[in-house]
């Protein structure tokens, strides 16, 4: 059916869409397993507090499908807005500049009907969360870099890429192209050397779609296999431990998330992707 979508909807006049803003952002962190604790025996050595300073870094970028060049980035990072001395089993709930909200400006959603205007590309949002343990070293340095590399690797494959006329398999090319640009960015990454603790990553992506699209995108989420997208093994980038796709017919969130890759500590957290 969704390979006849863009024939049945001829008949409708091509429109330029609205625009909206849209956000990604952690919304809550509990502290599982503390990552700053040091045991003597039964006892928990107060050189670090045995307490936690939990945060998130968003290298969040976006692209047109079919558009060479459209790629760009920026980074988000709450560690100067982050919870302090988070105890073990203790959570917080993260509101404003303390969820690291990524905000993307000017997005249009787009519709099956809107896909007829040649004029209308469809965008990507790729959002590489980052789940830190503020020490004394802050990384938004590597960051930068990292955001630097996904945007050439954006521009490399979806940015030359094209929507397929049957839209089933639009996921199946959003998703072998976004692997295709982790590659080309993990070849180039440099050594980026040491700071704040890791505790992992993941990867976050929004199409910007609505109505029947995001339907028939969300319908492919339920039944697609999802790339590990595997990270060497480096403290930075962090491993991409979830992957979280959706579309953008409505707020969607994502919760109980643990990230461990600490070794010594375990953090949860939800996060939401949302209209401003």
């Amino acid at each position: 059916m969704a390979a006849l979508a863009l024939i049945a909807a001829a008949c409708v006049p091509p429109t330029a869409p609205a625009t909206d803003t849209w956000e990604f952002k952690a919304t809550q962190v509990t502290v599982n397993d503390s990552q700053d604790e040091v045991w003597a025996g039964p006892l928990c050595i107060s050189l670090t507090g045995c307490k936690d300073e939990p945060y998130v870094i968003n290298v969040a970028t976006r692209v047109k499908i079919g558009v060479p060049g459209s790629a760009s980035g920026f980074v988000t990072t709450s560690r100067s807005n982050n919870p302090e001395d988070v105890e073990e089993g203790g959570t917080r709930t993260l509101t404003g500049a303390a969820g690291a909200p990524a905000v993307f400006p000017g997005i249009s959603r787009l519709d099956v009907a809107d896909l007829l205007n040649t004029n209308n590309h469809l965008e990507v949002m790729v959002v590489y969360t980052w789940v830190m343990e503020e020490d004394a070293v802050a990384v938004n340095t590597a960051a930068n870099d990292v955001k630097d590399f996904l945007v050439d690797g954006l521009n490399a494959t979806l940015a030359t890429g094209s929507i397929p006329s049957d839209l089933n398999f639009l996921l199946d090319l959003i998703l072998d192209n976004l692997g295709d640009a982790v590659t080309l960015l993990l070849s180039n990454i440099p050594l980026l050397g040491l700071g704040d603790d890791v505790g992992g990553g993941a990867m976050n992506v929004g199409i910007a779609a609505k109505g029947s699209l995001a339907g028939i995108i969300d319908a492919s989420i339920g039944t697609a296999t999802i790339p590990a997208f595997p990270i060497p093994a480096l403290d930075l980038p962090p491993d991409i431990q979830h992957v979280n796709i959706f579309s953008m017919g409505g707020t969607k969130t994502f919760t109980g998330q643990a990230f461990n890759q600490y070794g010594d500590g375990v953090h949860t957290y939800n996060f939401q992707a949302n209209q401003v």
